[in-house]
Protein backbone atom coordinates (compact mmCIF):
# COMPACT_ATOMS: atom_id res chain seq x y z
CA UNK A 1 0.00 0.00 0.00
CA UNK A 2 3.11 2.16 1.34
CA UNK A 3 4.72 1.72 -2.32
CA UNK A 4 1.14 2.24 -4.36
CA UNK A 5 1.08 5.69 -2.60
CA UNK A 6 4.37 6.55 -3.21
CA UNK A 7 4.38 5.81 -7.32
CA UNK A 8 1.14 8.16 -7.10
CA UNK A 9 2.94 10.79 -5.21
CA UNK A 10 5.53 10.90 -7.51
CA UNK A 11 4.17 10.61 -10.57
CA UNK A 12 1.92 13.57 -9.57
CA UNK A 13 4.91 15.33 -8.59
CA UNK A 14 6.75 14.90 -12.13
CA UNK A 15 3.62 15.84 -13.60
CA UNK A 16 3.73 18.94 -11.89
CA UNK A 17 6.96 20.14 -12.13
CA UNK A 18 6.12 22.80 -15.10
CA UNK A 19 2.75 23.86 -13.28
CA UNK A 20 4.67 24.55 -9.69
CA UNK A 21 6.95 26.82 -11.77
CA UNK A 22 4.58 28.52 -12.77
CA UNK A 23 2.58 29.34 -10.15
CA UNK A 24 5.75 29.77 -7.46
CA UNK A 25 4.53 26.66 -5.57
CA UNK A 26 6.85 24.78 -4.21
CA UNK A 27 5.82 20.77 -2.80
CA UNK A 28 3.58 18.13 -4.06
CA UNK A 29 1.01 19.40 -1.45
CA UNK A 30 1.01 23.10 -2.96
CA UNK A 31 0.22 21.50 -6.13
CA UNK A 32 -2.22 19.29 -5.19
CA UNK A 33 -4.33 21.99 -3.09
CA UNK A 34 -3.82 24.37 -6.39
CA UNK A 35 -5.49 21.61 -8.62
CA UNK A 36 -7.71 20.44 -5.75
CA UNK A 37 -6.68 16.90 -6.09
CA UNK A 38 -8.04 15.23 -2.69
CA UNK A 39 -6.73 11.70 -3.18
CA UNK A 40 -2.83 13.28 -3.68
CA UNK A 41 -3.63 15.70 -0.56
CA UNK A 42 -4.67 12.94 1.49
CA UNK A 43 -1.59 10.26 0.72
CA UNK A 44 0.61 13.01 1.31
CA UNK A 45 0.15 14.06 4.43
CA UNK A 46 -0.40 10.02 5.39
CA UNK A 47 3.14 9.88 4.37
CA UNK A 48 4.63 13.00 5.39
CA UNK A 49 2.66 14.99 7.98
CA UNK A 50 5.20 17.25 8.34
CA UNK A 51 4.09 18.68 4.24
CA UNK A 52 1.19 20.07 5.81
CA UNK A 53 3.08 23.30 7.11
CA UNK A 54 6.28 23.62 4.44
CA UNK A 55 6.48 26.63 2.73
CA UNK A 56 6.58 27.61 -0.41
CA UNK A 57 9.34 30.38 -1.72
CA UNK A 58 6.78 33.18 -0.78
CA UNK A 59 6.56 32.05 2.87
CA UNK A 60 2.88 30.31 2.22
CA UNK A 61 1.74 26.81 3.96
CA UNK A 62 -0.61 24.55 1.45
CA UNK A 63 -3.29 25.90 3.43
CA UNK A 64 -2.65 29.80 1.87
CA UNK A 65 -3.66 28.30 -1.27
CA UNK A 66 -6.24 26.57 -0.22
CA UNK A 67 -7.67 29.71 1.08
CA UNK A 68 -6.66 32.20 -2.00
CA UNK A 69 -8.34 30.02 -4.64
CA UNK A 70 -11.55 28.97 -2.42
CA UNK A 71 -10.89 25.31 -1.91
CA UNK A 72 -13.26 24.53 1.07
CA UNK A 73 -12.85 21.10 1.01
CA UNK A 74 -8.64 21.47 0.73
CA UNK A 75 -9.00 23.97 3.72
CA UNK A 76 -11.21 21.60 5.91
CA UNK A 77 -9.03 18.81 5.15
CA UNK A 78 -5.84 20.69 6.05
CA UNK A 79 -7.54 22.34 9.48
CA UNK A 80 -8.07 18.77 10.49
CA UNK A 81 -4.76 17.60 10.03
CA UNK A 82 -3.63 20.55 11.98
CA UNK A 83 -2.38 22.82 9.41
CA UNK A 84 -1.08 26.23 11.27
CA UNK A 85 -4.12 28.84 10.87
CA UNK A 86 -2.49 31.54 12.11
CA UNK A 87 0.76 30.73 9.49
CA UNK A 88 2.26 34.35 7.85
CA UNK A 89 4.00 34.61 4.55
CA UNK A 90 6.87 36.74 3.89
CA UNK A 91 5.07 39.98 4.04
CA UNK A 92 3.53 38.77 7.56
CA UNK A 93 -0.11 38.32 6.29
CA UNK A 94 -2.21 35.44 7.62
CA UNK A 95 -3.86 33.09 6.25
CA UNK A 96 -7.13 34.69 6.64
CA UNK A 97 -5.79 37.75 5.31
CA UNK A 98 -5.60 36.23 2.22
CA UNK A 99 -9.05 34.70 2.17
CA UNK A 100 -10.87 37.87 2.86
CA UNK A 101 -8.60 39.99 0.23
CA UNK A 102 -9.87 37.25 -1.95
CA UNK A 103 -13.83 37.40 -1.00
CA UNK A 104 -13.82 34.15 0.21
CA UNK A 105 -16.28 34.51 3.20
CA UNK A 106 -17.12 30.90 3.94
CA UNK A 107 -13.61 30.10 4.25
CA UNK A 108 -13.36 33.28 6.56
CA UNK A 109 -15.85 31.79 9.03
CA UNK A 110 -14.21 28.76 8.86
CA UNK A 111 -10.90 29.82 9.79
CA UNK A 112 -12.10 32.19 12.24
CA UNK A 113 -14.00 29.89 13.83
CA UNK A 114 -10.89 27.08 14.11
CA UNK A 115 -9.26 29.62 15.85
CA UNK A 116 -7.57 32.24 13.04
CA UNK A 117 -7.00 35.58 14.88
CA UNK A 118 -9.33 38.11 13.21
CA UNK A 119 -7.48 41.03 13.85
CA UNK A 120 -3.77 39.96 12.76
CA UNK A 121 -2.24 42.48 11.13
CA UNK A 122 0.42 42.71 8.54
CA UNK A 123 3.28 45.64 7.92
CA UNK A 124 1.22 48.01 7.29
CA UNK A 125 -0.88 46.95 10.31
CA UNK A 126 -3.72 46.20 8.13
CA UNK A 127 -5.73 43.58 9.44
CA UNK A 128 -8.40 41.06 7.00
CA UNK A 129 -11.23 43.74 7.15
CA UNK A 130 -8.45 46.15 5.29
CA UNK A 131 -7.86 44.18 2.42
CA UNK A 132 -11.60 42.87 2.29
CA UNK A 133 -13.29 46.63 2.40
CA UNK A 134 -9.86 47.46 -0.42
CA UNK A 135 -11.36 45.23 -2.73
CA UNK A 136 -14.83 46.00 -2.01
CA UNK A 137 -15.59 42.29 -0.92
CA UNK A 138 -18.82 42.83 1.15
CA UNK A 139 -19.87 40.16 2.35
CA UNK A 140 -17.26 39.38 3.36
CA UNK A 141 -16.87 43.09 5.43
CA UNK A 142 -20.14 42.00 6.69
CA UNK A 143 -18.63 38.16 7.95
CA UNK A 144 -15.24 39.29 9.63
CA UNK A 145 -17.16 42.00 11.53
CA UNK A 146 -20.07 39.78 12.97
CA UNK A 147 -16.94 37.85 13.93
CA UNK A 148 -15.55 40.61 15.84
CA UNK A 149 -13.34 42.26 13.51
CA UNK A 150 -12.45 46.15 14.70
CA UNK A 151 -14.52 48.41 11.67
CA UNK A 152 -12.64 51.22 13.17
CA UNK A 153 -8.90 50.37 13.58
CA UNK A 154 -6.35 51.89 11.54
CA UNK A 155 -3.33 50.98 9.82
CA UNK A 156 0.13 52.96 10.40
CA UNK A 157 -1.37 55.83 8.58
CA UNK A 158 -4.39 56.08 10.79
CA UNK A 159 -6.13 55.01 7.69
CA UNK A 160 -9.41 53.01 8.91
CA UNK A 161 -11.27 50.40 6.58
CA UNK A 162 -14.02 52.84 5.62
CA UNK A 163 -10.66 54.92 4.20
CA UNK A 164 -10.04 52.45 1.63
CA UNK A 165 -13.15 51.31 0.24
CA UNK A 166 -13.99 54.83 -0.17
CA UNK A 167 -10.63 55.76 -1.90
CA UNK A 168 -11.51 52.12 -4.31
CA UNK A 169 -15.07 53.61 -4.85
CA UNK A 170 -16.99 50.77 -3.61
CA UNK A 171 -19.72 52.99 -2.33
CA UNK A 172 -22.20 49.63 -1.29
CA UNK A 173 -18.96 48.30 1.07
CA UNK A 174 -18.92 51.45 2.38
CA UNK A 175 -22.44 52.07 3.10
CA UNK A 176 -22.16 48.59 5.17
CA UNK A 177 -18.91 49.29 7.15
CA UNK A 178 -20.97 52.73 7.90
CA UNK A 179 -24.06 50.85 8.93
CA UNK A 180 -21.99 48.67 11.23
CA UNK A 181 -20.47 50.96 12.57
CA UNK A 182 -17.05 52.79 10.99
CA UNK A 183 -16.82 56.19 11.70
CA UNK A 184 -17.36 58.49 8.58
CA UNK A 185 -15.72 61.36 10.25
CA UNK A 186 -12.31 59.54 11.41
CA UNK A 187 -8.90 61.59 10.39
CA UNK A 188 -5.90 59.89 9.32
CA UNK A 189 -2.84 61.42 10.48
CA UNK A 190 -3.00 64.00 7.61
CA UNK A 191 -6.49 65.35 9.30
CA UNK A 192 -8.10 63.74 6.37
CA UNK A 193 -11.46 61.94 6.08
CA UNK A 194 -13.12 59.33 4.08
CA UNK A 195 -14.93 62.22 2.26
CA UNK A 196 -11.38 63.49 1.24
CA UNK A 197 -10.60 60.39 -0.77
CA UNK A 198 -13.77 60.57 -2.76
CA UNK A 199 -13.32 64.10 -3.43
CA UNK A 200 -9.78 63.99 -4.39
CA UNK A 201 -10.65 61.01 -6.67
CA UNK A 202 -13.60 63.08 -8.04
CA UNK A 203 -16.25 60.35 -6.83
CA UNK A 204 -19.66 62.67 -6.85
CA UNK A 205 -22.15 59.77 -6.29
CA UNK A 206 -20.03 58.62 -3.52
CA UNK A 207 -19.26 61.53 -1.81
CA UNK A 208 -23.06 62.57 -1.28
CA UNK A 209 -23.51 59.39 -0.14
CA UNK A 210 -20.63 59.95 2.65
CA UNK A 211 -22.23 63.38 3.45
CA UNK A 212 -26.32 61.93 3.63
CA UNK A 213 -24.29 59.59 5.97
CA UNK A 214 -23.02 62.11 8.07
CA UNK A 215 -20.12 63.51 6.77
CA UNK A 216 -18.46 66.30 7.65
CA UNK A 217 -18.42 68.33 4.50
CA UNK A 218 -17.01 71.44 6.05
CA UNK A 219 -13.75 69.34 7.76
CA UNK A 220 -10.24 70.47 6.54
CA UNK A 221 -6.73 68.21 6.73
CA UNK A 222 -3.91 69.27 8.56
CA UNK A 223 -2.47 71.81 5.82
CA UNK A 224 -5.70 73.69 6.31
CA UNK A 225 -7.51 72.69 2.38
CA UNK A 226 -11.30 72.34 2.51
CA UNK A 227 -13.10 69.43 0.26
CA UNK A 228 -14.28 72.39 -1.95
CA UNK A 229 -11.08 73.59 -2.34
CA UNK A 230 -9.67 70.48 -3.75
CA UNK A 231 -12.60 69.56 -5.97
CA UNK A 232 -12.72 73.33 -7.63
CA UNK A 233 -8.42 72.40 -8.28
CA UNK A 234 -9.12 69.82 -9.73
CA UNK A 235 -11.97 70.80 -11.86
CA UNK A 236 -14.73 68.29 -10.67
CA UNK A 237 -17.49 70.91 -11.24
CA UNK A 238 -20.16 67.93 -10.52
CA UNK A 239 -18.42 67.21 -7.00
CA UNK A 240 -17.94 70.98 -6.13
CA UNK A 241 -21.83 71.45 -6.94
CA UNK A 242 -22.56 68.58 -4.11
CA UNK A 243 -20.52 70.09 -1.57
CA UNK A 244 -22.14 73.32 -2.31
CA UNK A 245 -25.30 72.11 -1.93
CA UNK A 246 -24.83 70.32 1.34
CA UNK A 247 -22.90 73.90 2.84
CA UNK A 248 -19.47 73.45 1.94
Amino acid sequence: MFLKQLITILTFATTSCFSMSMQSLSTPLHEAVYNNNITIIKEITSIDPLAINKKDEKGRTPLFIAAKIGNLQACEILIQLDANINAQNKNKRSILFVAAGNGRAQICEMLIRFGANINAQDEDKWAPLFIAAYNGHTQTCETLIALGANVNAGDCGELTPLFLAAYRGHTQTCETLINLGANVNATDKDGRTPLFFTTLTGNAQLSEMLIQQGANVKATDNDGSSYLYIARQKAYSDLCKILTKYGA
